[in-house]
């Protein structure tokens, strides 16, 4: 059964890359992110809303601007691949040891098969990512100051020329035009993808890479929400980090550190989801929504 609204759609694809490893997907990997942004995760999408940025000329807080100017973002080299998967998205089989020549030089391609069950599940490729950050000495300096206490900042974003971003169904129906809904919803035990890129794919998608060869990525299986992009450049960005300044939690939530206080990462601003991206409600909210 498709999602009935695009937002709880995005909301539940982050919420599951952020529960398998604690950091942000970006639903729109092509409008960027980048360290230094501020601002707020949206309750009801799931997306970064920025309110500035600390290193834009338009910037108007001069203490804070005397001390950003101090320093220099950090960035790593790129690795092959970098993957996020759900929980319940279950890894068949990776081979990156197949070749071909993209752009004059040997690269190697990728390509996997994931299982997804019933519940919904997520996985997140990037394609040769590279981390930019900021320095830990500029986030100890924003810790001091008045103007960091409240914030939520981009610590770091992960850009890559390509990406898969894939959000499994839980559900198969038989649609019926006249009624213009589903008729028979049959639950599937397992949804297979497969997800490769390649060159010399069908001339209507990916990248030229001299010679008419074409680069991009390959897909089967895919029935839930399948987004991905293929260029030249690192000009995407699927993955973030966002942090605030607070108190770490250790396991079972206790806080590890009750005096002092450090950026952490921000936690996501709604309860529990159901598979269609609601929230879910226990007894208790019900229970004092009947004595209002």
């Amino acid at each position: 059964m498709p999602f009935r609204t695009k937002k709880q759609a995005s909301r539940k694809f982050i919420d599951l890359i952020n529960r398998a490893g604690t950091i942000w997907a970006n639903w729109k990997p092509s409008i960027p992110i980048k360290p230094g942004f501020y601002g707020t995760i949206d309750e009801k999408t799931g997306e970064f809303q920025k309110k500035g940025d600390i290193f834009s000329p338009d910037f108007d807080e001069p203490e804070i601007k005397d001390i950003v100017n101090k320093y220099l973002l950090i960035s790593a080299p790129p690795v092959d691949i970098q993957m996020i998967r759900s929980f319940d998205a279950k890894k068949i089989a990776i081979d990156p040891k197949a070749h071909v020549n993209i752009f004059g030089i040997a690269e190697p391609t990728f390509g996997g098969q994931w299982q997804f069950g019933r519940t919904r599940g997520a996985l997140l490729v990037l394609y040769k990512p590279r981390i930019t950050r900021l320095p830990d000495e500029l986030l100890e300096k924003l810790k001091e100051t008045e103007w960091g206490q409240g914030k939520q900042i981009v610590t770091e974003a992960h850009s890559c020329p390509g990406f898969v971003l894939y959000l499994s169904d839980k559900s198969k129906c038989s649609y019926d035009p006249s009624k213009q809904s589903c008729t028979h919803l049959e639950f599937t035990d397992k949804e297979m993808v497969t997800i490769s890129l390649r060159a010399d794919v069908p001339v209507n998608a990916g990248v030229t890479a001299g010679a008419g060869i074409k680069v991009g990525w390959v897909a089967s299986g895919a029935t839930g929400n399948y987004i991905e992009a293929y260029t030249n450049e690192p000009v995407y960005v699927p993955l973030y980090q966002i942090k605030e300044i607070g108190k770490m939690n250790g396991r079972r939530g206790k806080i590890t550190d009750p005096v002092n206080e450090d950026w952490v990462p921000v936690k996501v601003p709604w309860k529990s989801l159901d598979d269609d991206g609601e929230e879910l409600h226990d007894l208790s909210d019900d229970e004092d929504s009947d004595q209002e």
